[in-house]
Order: C-alpha cells, then structure tokens, then sequence
C-alpha cells in the first residue's frame, strides 16, 4: 500500500472537511499532484500510467503516463481525497491507496518495487490477486501535505486558558519518571507483603516493600505509615526520603515532603531529583521564590534537555518566564538540535508577549522533530504574528491533522488556527469550517472543555445563541468553576431574552470570581497550578481488593 505507516482510517467524511478548510485557507480554487515513479534502485519509469480515482465511486476522473524521466502530473483538481494508482508499462496491475489533496500542489514519489515476474519487494506486504502477486508502491516523498506519522502573561483570559492547558501537556508524567521499580508487584504478592509487615513491625525491607506496593497501585496515602516506618530506619537515607516525600507528594501532602526533602538535601546537596522535588513542593505550597531557586540549581546539576526542559517549565510555573527564557536561549545555544529545548524557549517567549520570537522558535522545533507535538498546540495560537510564517505555520498543521486524522489535539489545533486566520480575513476563511474540525474534535474525545467552549464562541458570535448556550452548558457541566464558561452562557441566555436564567449564572460567575480573588489566584499563581498539576502519575496497577487484614 502507498501508506502503511498512516493511520488506517481515512475517511470520506472527514477529507472532505479538510479540504473545505484548506482550500478557503490557501484561497485557491484548483489544486495539482506532481511526481516521479520510479523502481527500487533509483531508476525512471517511464511510460507508467496514473490514474486519479475518485475516492468515494472509484470512478476514473484523469489519468496520464510518466515521461522518460518518470515524470506525471494531474492538474486542475478541486481539494479533496482520491484513489491514485499506477499501471507498469507492460500492463501489470498495482496497488493503490488514498491521497489527500489540501494544499494547492501536492508532491507524491513514488517507488514501485517489481520484479520481472511482477512480484513486489520494497519491505511492504504483496498483496495476491488470484494466483498473481502483485507489485506494491509506496510514496517515497508526500511534500506539503503529510508529515512524518508517530503528533506573568499579558494574554487575554482565554489565551491564558489555553496556554496553560498547553503548558501542563508538554511534560507528561513527571513523577511517574521517579517510581522505584519495585511498586509493580502484582496482587497476589499482597498478602505475604502484609503478614512480613505483621511478623515484624519495624522492619525496614518489609515496610519498604509494602509501602511501594502499595504506591505501585495507586495508593499513596496508604503506603506513607509504610515509607516513613523504612524511613525511621533507612541504610540510605537519602533514598528512603526521595520514597517518602514522592508518596507524599502523591498524595497532596506538600508540607510534610518539604522538610524530608530539605534534610536529604543536606546530606546530598547535588540529588537532582530530590532538588526537583523540592522545587515542586516548594511551588505546590506557594513559596514561589524557593521553588524558583531550586529548578536554577538543579538546571545547574544536569544539562541534559530533558532535565532543562523540565526546569524551564517549572521556572515558568512559578513566574519567573524572564529566567526560564534566558535558561531555554543558553540551552538552545549548547543543544540546537533538540526541538524539545526550542519549544521551551517558544513557550517562555510566547508568555513574555514575544509572539515573532516564540513563532520562530516553535517553528525550529516542529522542522527539526516533525514527529513532536508539543509544540503544535502553541502555534495554533500564533496565526497572524508574522504574514512571513503563517504559510508554513498552517501547512504544518494541516499536516498535523493528515498524519493524525484520530487525534482530537490535531483537529482542535487546526480549527483554532483556522479562527485566528477567520479573525484576521473573515472572507478567507467561513465559520462552518471552523466548526467542522471543532466538531470532529469533538466526536473524538467528547470531554474536551475547549473545543465545546470555542464553538459555543462561534456560535454566539455568529448570532445563534441557541446552539451557543448548548455548547457553553456542556462547559460548566464538565466545569462547573469555569468563570467564564459562567460568563458566556449568561450572555448568551441573555440574548434569548432568558433573564433568570442569566442572573443565575451571572451570579455564579461573581462567586467564583470573588472566591478566586479571595485565594489570590493570579495569571502566575493559574500557570504555577498548571505546572503542578502537569506532575500528575500514572499508578502501574490499580488497588488490590482488600481481601487481607491490613495495619491501620
């Protein structure tokens, strides 16, 4: 097949969504696919015929036969999805497969791997027809349209929102990185885990081993009596601490971490993890400068990107975005081919207003790791910064959208790009195909807050209050202390002419709006949350039924 390594489930439905908005996107009207066919070893086949089916009759619309260099090209096709193939010379019949057309000109190589007795060897599978094996191509090259498969602000409230939400993605299980590796004991090792912590209550192999069994499964709170037993008399322990103040920490209780965390420290001044979380504990409790100052020294303790990166996002969390971007820019400087650490520096720089700044530096990251895909959603947000990147800033997430026509993100990411350019040049791009790709994100993952929240916005701004108050319901049901979800549904019930209705959500935005000054939430307090709440983890098994007696 042209492409076994894309997802297998393209479907008319959504390529023809796609092409609604990308071709109002390009305002183009007419598209074109390019290419060469050649065999295995380099050489042009000419005389081949390409023939562009419909996708959805397969019927033939155009067909046409490669030069002597191989060479074919379809010209004035609307932007959609089409079946392609290709006959040898000699007659034999080959595979074929879909190709999507979103993009003004679509390059698509091919290599057709045959032999002289038509059977087909490029590393994919033959594909039989009767007693004849059939030789297979694949696309070599598909350029602008596909990308390589696998995915203190300033800014407006719902800018904020977003960023925040990115922020929090971009690090994934942080604390699931730090799990011993003994708490993925299965159950059945419960009951002698507990009769070794009965046999001997103070002993420090059985209380460790229970205690991280029971972290293991996903019961922190209950495996801390456990880890502080092994603690009280630990052979390391600046080991037993970092089991301890993790549990701990699992389970929300920072200020105990902290000074377990602080005397490990001093017994080992240079444990990066154990600074890491300290950081973490320091920033959960709202120590902002104490956390600030941990992430600088254990970015001093490593220099590997995984470690910068995470202490640039936590100097983000705490608000400190100026020396975060100066850690991301002397990082990038020493590491210019890891995207991960260029997309930091976007990230900081693009809290620090610097949009141009932060648009170049995740469009480095997105070219040098096309597979990465953090830094996707940031861009999304970027449409219209600079006219200069905004052709390559949506052919890459078009592209998006094409090697990852299952992901929600993908779809979401894309229909926010498509508003950005909406907002700019209304005529060149139509609400419904916003919609369409909000709606596909969606139908994939239904408890997506933002994209319901985005086109409850659309809505609303287009005049249909109905579907609005529809969309933002959902929000505040999923939400319920979403302010602005609140704010908007009022609005919105206002306009129905719905008054009561508006008064009470009005007065429900007020309350939480008022209980969240009375905290001294702030933009940077949101981000530090966000942060924090990006060390989620994930336990290795579930809880074990309580089939045994256990000590209280």
């Amino acid at each position: 097949m042209i492409s076994a390594q894309r997802t297998a489930g393209y479907k008319t439905r959504l390529a023809m969504l796609l092409l609604a908005a990308s071709g109002a996107l390009f305002a183009q009207t007419t598209a074109s696919i390019t290419g060469i066919v050649r065999d295995v070893e380099g050489r042009a086949l000419g005389g081949a015929t390409v023939v562009l089916n419909s996708s959805t009759a397969r019927a033939a619309i155009l067909h046409t036969v490669t030069d002597a260099e191989g060479n074919f090209a379809l010209h004035d096709l609307r932007f959609g999805t089409y079946i392609l193939t290709v006959e040898l010379a000699d007659g034999a019949q080959v595979g074929s497969d879909k190709v999507s057309v979103i993009l003004p000109t679509t390059r698509v190589d091919f290599t057709v791997a045959a032999s002289a007795s038509g059977l087909a060897s490029s590393g994919a599978s033959s594909r039989k027809y009767g007693e004849r094996s059939l030789p297979v191509f694949t696309p070599s090259g598909i350029h602008g349209t596909v990308a390589p498969s696998g995915y203190s602000t300033g800014l407006s409230s719902e800018e904020t929102d977003q960023a925040l939400r990115h922020v929090k993605d971009v690090s994934g299980d942080l604390l699931s990185a730090y799990m011993p590796t003994e708490t993925a004991a299965g159950c059945g090792k419960k009951a002698d885990l507990v009769a070794a912590t009965l046999a001997d209550p103070k002993s420090f192999a059985a209380n460790r081993a229970l205690g991280l069994f029971y972290l293991g499964h996903g019961e922190a709170a209950r495996s801390i009596p456990y880890l502080q037993q092994s603690y009280a008399v630990a052979p390391d322990p600046v080991k037993s601490a970092r089991e301890l103040a993790l549990a701990m920490i699992m389970a929300g209780q920072y200020s105990g971490a902290i000074p377990i965390l602080k005397s490990a420290a001093a017994n080992d001044r240079n444990n990066l993890v154990i600074r890491r979380l300290l950081a973490l504990s320091y920033g959960a409790m709202g120590d902002l400068r104490r956390s600030a100052a941990e992430y600088k020294r254990a970015s001093t303790l490593d220099s590997g990107a995984d470690n910068l990166f995470e202490c640039g996002i936590g100097l983000i969390g705490v608000g400190d975005g100026n020396d975060a971007r100066q850690l991301f820019s002397a990082a990038t400087h020493g590491n210019p081919g890891s995207a991960k650490l260029w997309t930091g520096l976007g990230i900081a720089q693009e809290f620090q207003q610097q949009k141009k700044e932060a648009l170049r530096s995740l469009l480095r990251a997105v070219a040098l790791d096309p597979d990465y895909i953090p830094p996707y959603a940031f861009l999304a947000g970027l449409v219209g910064v600079s006219a200069d990147a905004d052709s390559e800033l949506q052919q890459r997430l078009a592209a998006l959208v094409l090697a990852r026509p299952d992901s929600a993100e993908a779809h979401y990411d894309y229909g926010l790009a498509l508003w950005k350019k909406h907002m700019l040049s209304p005529a060149e791009v139509s609400i419904p195909e916003i919609q369409s790709q909000l709606r596909l994100a969606i139908e994939l993952d239904p408890a997506m807050v933002r994209a319901h929240f985005q086109r409850g916005v659309l809505f609303a701004d287009s005049g249909d209050y109905r579907d609005a108050v529809a969309e933002f319901q959902v929000v505040v049901k999923l939400q319920p202390n979403n302010a602005t979800g609140h704010y908007r549904l009022a609005f919105a019930y206002r306009r129905q002419g719905r008054t009561e209705q508006a008064n009470l959500e009005m007065r429900r935005f007020l309350d939480i709006h008022r209980s969240q000054e009375t905290a001294g939430d702030t933009p940077g307090s949101d981000i530090q949350k966000a942060v924090l709440r990006q060390s989620h983890w994930k336990a290795s098994a579930g809880p074990c039924p309580s089939d045994v007696r256990t000590l209280k």
